[in-house]
């Protein structure tokens, strides 16, 4: 897992035992951590936003290591997609990559032990690299253009529709619809924010609360509804 405590954050924070937090500097949040010992067996664990915005040291306890253990769960997961989207037609051939660690932009902050390789199999330098196409493609983007200037889009062939499927889908849809709107008006906000992958501190300025209340707030009702009876079935 990468090291997050060396990315750049705009807001560190200190959650207290009771679950409230304070505001910190960068130094503190990231002080070094005590020994675990038999009065108190919990390492000591750090929350960091997806977005880059807040880093949150945890309390010793088990509230704290929930917080941590799913956060670093979620940005493992965020780790593992970003590798399988980097994964460079290059490495199929013979070709090798021209991208090394000199001319990377990451270069300043990375922490890839590649870097001993001079980025010899990094996948990382994939987002800089302009000598290979990634394996993804984006089907809503042209993949070329005709000599006439018309679009080159990548078209998939139509197998018919899966009746069954799309009425389960559409059921989930309705059921999830339903639970959502028997929710109070703060978190049926916050559900249109996050669909709309709306940035935290703007949620947090739109529902009148700090930046870690709304992650606070979103754990919440992630939980909700995964707890929720109807839509177990679907999930």
């Amino acid at each position: 897992m990468k090291n997050y405590q060396k990315r750049h954050y705009e807001e560190f924070y200190l959650m207290l035992s009771d679950g409230s937090s304070i505001r910190t500097t960068r130094r503190e949040c990231f002080a070094p951590a005590e020994p675990v010992t038999a009065d108190n067996p919990y390492p000591q664990r750090w929350f960091y936003s997806p977005d880059g915005q807040i880093a949150i040291r945890l309390p010793r306890n088990e509230l704290g290591e929930k917080f941590g253990k799913d956060n670093a769960a979620d940005l493992k997961g965020d780790e593992r997609d970003t590798e399988r989207k980097n994964l460079c037609i290059g490495q199929t051939s013979h070709a090798s990559c021209t991208v090394t660690c000199a001319n990377c932009r990451f270069n300043e902050y990375c922490d890839s032990g590649y870097r001993a390789k001079n980025g010899g199999g990094c996948k990382r330098k994939c987002d800089c690299c302009s000598s290979y196409v990634r394996r993804t493609l984006e089907l809503d983007k042209p993949l070329g253009f005709n000599d006439d200037g018309t679009e080159v889009t990548f078209e998939l062939a139509d197998e018919g529709v899966n009746i069954e499927n799309a009425y389960a889908d559409r059921e989930r849809q309705d059921a999830i619809a339903e639970v959502i709107g028997s929710l109070d008006p703060i978190d049926q906000e916050l559900w249109v924010c996050l669909i709309r992958k709306t940035k935290k501190a703007d949620i947090a300025d739109k529902l009148h609360m700090t930046v870690d209340g709304v992650y606070y707030r979103q754990k919440r009702l992630e939980r909700v509804l995964r707890e929720n009876k109807t839509l177990k079935k679907y999930f």
